[in-house]
């Protein structure tokens, strides 16, 4: 008997499919679009919080002599066919200590835009942490487009 009760629950617990009702941050057309981490630090010498779309190497370059102007060796650039790639500088902007870090947690394509979801990471207020200023950012490589690009910030 107790053979057939724990059949009878495994045949449930399988047949049961578990449903996301929650449609926060998605689109019911969207596509996903893959990425690839390029650079990811602490310091990116930039004071002021941005996140931007970098579509020539002319303007990598000028992101990557900022970065690199305390840094010896600096990092290396990395390779980007702009004919069939772009890349998302995200910039946390001074912080007043370590711990705090930016992220691409998703891109989707609609038919209206490209929307990069960005999730910003924050020690906790009792964290030990480095005392000392950072500039967190990421650089990431994804396929061009030319819809507009949005940035969504996740909590």
């Amino acid at each position: 008997m107790w053979y057939g009760n724990i059949l009878f629950f495994l045949l449930v617990l399988v047949g049961c499919k578990s449903q996301n009702t929650s449609n926060e941050g998605a689109d019911q057309g969207a596509s996903k679009v893959s990425f690839e981490l390029l650079v990811e630090d602490s310091q990116s010498n930039i004071d002021m919080k941005n996140y931007e779309v970098i579509r020539s190497s002319e303007r990598l370059q000028e992101v990557f002599n900022r970065i690199n102007s305390t840094r010896k060796p600096g990092i290396p650039i990395p390779e980007v066919d702009f004919s069939k790639q772009l890349v998302l500088f995200l910039n946390m902007g001074q912080q007043n200590s370590g711990g705090f870090s930016v992220s691409v947690s998703k891109i989707e394509k609609t038919n209206d835009a490209f929307v990069v979801f960005v999730k910003e990471k924050k020690p906790e207020p009792t964290a030990m942490v480095t005392m000392v200023l950072t500039t967190p950012f990421t650089l990431v490589r994804t396929e061009n487009t030319s819809l507009p690009v949005e940035f969504k910030l996740l909590n």
